[in-house]
């Protein structure tokens, strides 16, 4: 699991989150767990936005994030790359 955190100058600090689970320890709990401590912790930083990126065509990480209340801002495709990301974003309150 990682956890970072940045804040630009004259803006809300944000943190993201992101976790990983290997296939074979899929559907056990694990990527919700991780998941939930790792926004716990941003939301201990006082993050005003916590966000989590994942392949647009996983169709289990954008369930685990909107399960956990994050909205898919958007898609992209990053530089040099093929594969399409969503970034989904969770809004402190």
């Amino acid at each position: 699991m990682l956890v970072g955190s940045a804040a630009p100058a004259g803006e809300a600090a944000g943190a993201t989150v992101a976790a990983r689970v290997l296939p074979e320890h899929r559907g056990q709990g694990h990527g919700t767990a991780l998941h939930a401590a790792g926004t716990a912790h941003a939301r201990g930083l006082c993050a005003a936005e916590t966000e989590t990126g994942v392949p647009a065509a996983d169709t289990e990480g954008p369930r685990l994030a909107a399960a956990a209340g994050f909205t898919e801002r958007e898609r992209y495709v990053p530089d040099g790359r093929r594969e399409e990301r969503a970034d989904l974003r969770l809004r402190a309150g």
